[in-house]
């Protein structure tokens, strides 16, 4: 490898190029002041991944960067799946992956497929969901808020922290009695039906149960998550 200069060749690009400067220094500035008071393992960092299953690997080895050949495209490697991943602080409580896809049934479910047995997500610690699109929608993401909060209540014994709301008189604050706060993206369909939306500081926040979501800025949570 040293003789012939091979190594990793990655393409260039990604989210944390072109988030803004001024949001990430505000959010890291005025997030710890906000969940201070509650405690790391119940601070949950949510954020939502495109897999491109049929994609080609971006990592290769070789010497030089390897140009496309002329022709068809392949249409192929657009499909995807939508994958939602949640855990806490301190990395001790992980949810179910959220998978959504567009097929109700695939067929590596099927029993044929798999020895005679049906392929069963719930047992490998996953919740599938279909829609044509195999994107996350609002009522996708209300799902999973519902999944979650049931697991919280069983991981906590149902003991729910107080939160301060901070508002612009301090004689108004409003306590929240919650199990856990999520820290996600300003993605539309990621306000839960039914949420209660409300400013924390500059900060969007909604309260769906007992669950508190502070979404961050745009284009942030590559490098403030």
């Amino acid at each position: 490898k040293k003789k012939h200069r091979v190594g990793y060749i990655k393409t260039k690009g990604g989210e944390a190029g072109s988030a803004p400067i001024e949001s990430i220094t505000y959010a890291q500035l005025h997030l710890p002041s906000i969940l201070e008071c509650i405690p790391e393992e119940r601070i949950f960092n949510v954020d939502e991944s495109g897999l491109l299953y049929k994609q080609k690997p971006k990592y290769r080895l070789g010497t030089e960067v390897l140009r496309g050949k002329p022709g068809k495209k392949d249409e192929s490697a657009k499909e995807r799946i939508t994958v939602n991943i949640a855990f806490n602080a301190t990395g001790t409580i992980k949810t179910p992956l959220q998978v959504i896809n567009k097929a109700k049934k695939p067929k590596c479910f099927l029993a044929k497929n798999n020895g005679g047995v049906t392929w069963d997500p719930k047992k490998h610690g996953i919740t599938y969901h279909h829609n044509p699109t195999a994107w996350q929608t609002r009522e996708t993401f209300t799902s999973f808020l519902d999944d979650f909060s049931l697991q919280m209540h069983e991981v906590f014994k149902h003991k729910t922290v107080s939160f301060t709301l901070p508002t612009v008189h301090e004689c108004d604050d409003h306590v929240l009695n919650i199990l856990a706060i999520f820290l996600m993206d300003n993605h539309a369909s990621n306000i839960p039906a039914n949420a209660e939306q409300f400013k924390i500081k500059d900060f969007t926040a909604f309260l769906y149960k007992d669950i508190l979501g502070i979404f961050l800025p745009p284009n942030t949570t590559s490098v403030v998550q």
